[in-house]
């Protein structure tokens, strides 16, 4: 299953994001922490779009070819979380399965079907 890039720019913030899978899919985002990229998820990608998922991996803010900015304060969580709320518009999505973490359930709670928090730990 091939992995394509992709961008989306608002008025506020450009994220870019990998994709694979059936765009119809059930939607599934894979959020990287610090100091990842959205080509951390290369192997889980490709692996859940063969079970018929569409997979997503942004850049977060700040990282790779989204945007950066120079205020700390640009960094705080409710900026983040718009950041994916809005590239889940941006994909033409009301939902997905799962989401960047617990606050952005609550900022916009129908948004959410179900929500998975995974850490893995570097070696």
């Amino acid at each position: 299953m091939p992995i394509t890039e992709h961008t989306i720019k608002t008025e506020r913030h450009t994220t870019f994001y990998l994709a694979a899978g059936p765009e119809n899919g059930p939607l599934v985002i894979f959020v990287h922490g610090w100091p990842e990229l959205s080509i951390s998820w290369r192997h889980q990608l490709p692996t859940l779009a063969a079970l018929g998922f569409r997979t997503i991996a942004p850049d977060m803010r700040g990282y790779g070819r989204s945007s950066v900015y120079s205020q700390y304060t640009d960094y705080a969580q409710e900026h983040i979380v718009r950041d994916m709320l809005e590239l889940l518009d941006a994909v033409g999505r009301e939902k997905a399965p799962g989401r960047v973490e617990p606050r952005q359930s609550s900022s916009r709670p129908l948004s959410c079907r179900r929500q998975f928090v995974c850490a893995l730990l570097h070696a």
